[in-house]
């Protein structure tokens, strides 16, 4: 099934706007070097190939998906090719099985799209205590849910609507709420359920709608296509945060390190001096010049680890230096 051509682009814009708040250089840096330490190459084989695929995705060739691109969303063929195709498939690399989508998934996201839902009108009050009386007083007078709703309701998105909903689908809402709203009849008033939490609402079932005849293996696809772009969307932020945790130590390669006394006087060229963190109330003695307070870093306050003897990587941690406490007495 060959998805609209509107849809592909709100998807793309949807997935460049997750992408654009993350994928800043210091986080593409990130992204780079956890793919060179773990071997994987984006070719450029692999970025035309998603290309195409997309582009078949929209009923297009190329030329026509990327030039629709430049119009409607001012991409050239090079930004999209290398500032969200590369780092989308890197992404997914990276992601691994985080990316797969299970049957289970499929069928929950084909009763979300295409199964049976019920309209219903809502009173949202502040308070259980408020909602039970309003409850009481609907029951009594069940004609005059629509003008309570729209009287007393804090629901404002409802609210000047007499408490009308959206089709409440399946796996859209909280679970308990849900079974209580499929089980309602037209006409039936709930009880008074938390719902949004800290807020208490009464229900009323208006109708049932039914199921939309669509076969599964029909929309499969489309179905996979919207799984996976919301699963890139929450597994791209998942995977920079690890990378930024990760990042707390600065990897650096071998030659930007010749030794460490090449790095002592280098910083001592440059009079750069260290600034010693306190992590605690004690009073620390700092010599009185730049200069002084590199010298004073004996060599093996530093830390160096080889962590990767093929690629000559060098993990440099962060200086401790042990000054003496200032006498108390």
């Amino acid at each position: 099934m060959k998805q609209s051509v509107l849809t592909a682009l709100i998807s793309f814009a949807v997935s460049c706007a997750a992408f654009g708040q993350v994928l800043t250089p210091p986080v593409n840096k990130l992204i780079r070097q956890e793919c060179a330490r773990q071997g994987i190459v984006i070719t450029a084989d692999e970025i035309n190939a998603e290309v195409h695929r997309i582009a078949g995705k929209v009923g297009m060739t190329v030329e026509q998906w990327l030039q629709k691109l430049q119009q409607e969303r001012n991409i050239s063929p090079e930004q999209y090719r290398n500032d969200f195709v590369r780092w989308t498939l890197a992404l997914e690399r990276l992601a691994g099985s985080r990316l797969t989508v299970s049957e289970a998934e499929l069928m929950e996201a084909y009763h979300t799209m295409f199964g049976s839902a019920v309209l219903a009108r809502q009173i949202t009050l502040a308070t259980r205590t408020e909602a039970e009386a309003v409850l009481a007083e609907v029951k009594q007078h069940p004609e005059a849910f629509v003008a309570i709703a729209k009287n007393k309701s804090i629901n404002t998105a409802t609210q000047s609507f007499g408490g009308i909903t959206y089709p409440i689908r399946r796996h859209t809402i909280n679970p308990d709420v849900e079974k209580m709203l499929f089980a309602m009849e037209p006409g039936d008033i709930s009880p008074v359920v938390e719902y949004p939490p800290g807020h208490f609402t009464i229900f009323r079932c208006e109708s049932r709608l039914p199921q939309i005849d669509v076969n599964f293996d029909a929309v499969k696809e489309q179905l996979l296509f919207q799984i996976l772009d919301t699963k890139r969307q929450q597994v791209a932020g998942e995977i920079i945060a690890e990378l930024r945790t990760r990042g707390t130590s600065q990897v650096i390669t071998a030659p930007k390190v010749r030794c460490l006394e090449t790095w002592r006087q280098n910083r001592l060229a440059r009079n750069r001096p260290f600034r010693p963190v306190r992590t605690d109330a004690t009073a620390y003695t700092v010599p009185p010049t730049p200069t002084a307070a590199i010298q004073a870093i004996p060599p093996e306050a530093v830390s160096i680890e080889r962590v990767a003897e093929s690629t000559q990587e060098i993990k440099l941690s962060p200086p401790v230096v042990n000054l003496s406490p200032i006498p108390t007495d």
